[in-house]
């Protein structure tokens, strides 16, 4: 339950963070960043923006090669559905696939972990009411 919770509230942040985060690095067109004073990521210190940007960064790095061998996975899937091929290989590939969804959930929980961790309790709570 305190995870889902944690998940629940980091999920709030990361929606509104994710952009804010592409937003700073684009900036707002007049030289300042696009998200400054907007939502709870104006409330976050200059460490904890830097340490949720390194999150990301590193999630997106972990991720990235996950989802490569996913869609290289999946072709494969496409093409054997397509000529009907042997069980063995079928069922082989359908195992592959979901082994790598469970990697990648498995590294978004590592990411939303550390996502709450960097946030005070007040913060949490103020991500679960939004």
């Amino acid at each position: 339950m305190r995870k889902l919770l944690v998940a629940a509230l980091t999920c709030g942040l990361l929606a509104a963070g994710g952009a804010a985060l592409r937003a700073e690095e684009k900036g707002g067109g007049d030289g300042k960043p696009g998200w400054k004073g907007h939502g709870p990521m104006a409330e976050l210190t200059a460490e904890q923006r830097a340490g949720m940007k390194a999150a990301y960064r590193a999630h997106r790095d972990a991720v990235t090669p996950l989802k490569d061998k996913l869609e290289d996975e999946l072709e494969k899937l496409r093409g054997l559905v397509e000529k009907a091929g042997p069980d063995k290989d079928l069922t082989a590939s359908v195992d592959k696939v979901k082994e790598l969804h469970k990697a990648i959930m498995a590294e978004r929980e590592k990411f939303m972990d550390k996502m709450g961790a960097s946030l005070t309790p007040l913060q949490r709570a103020k991500g679960a009411l939004m």
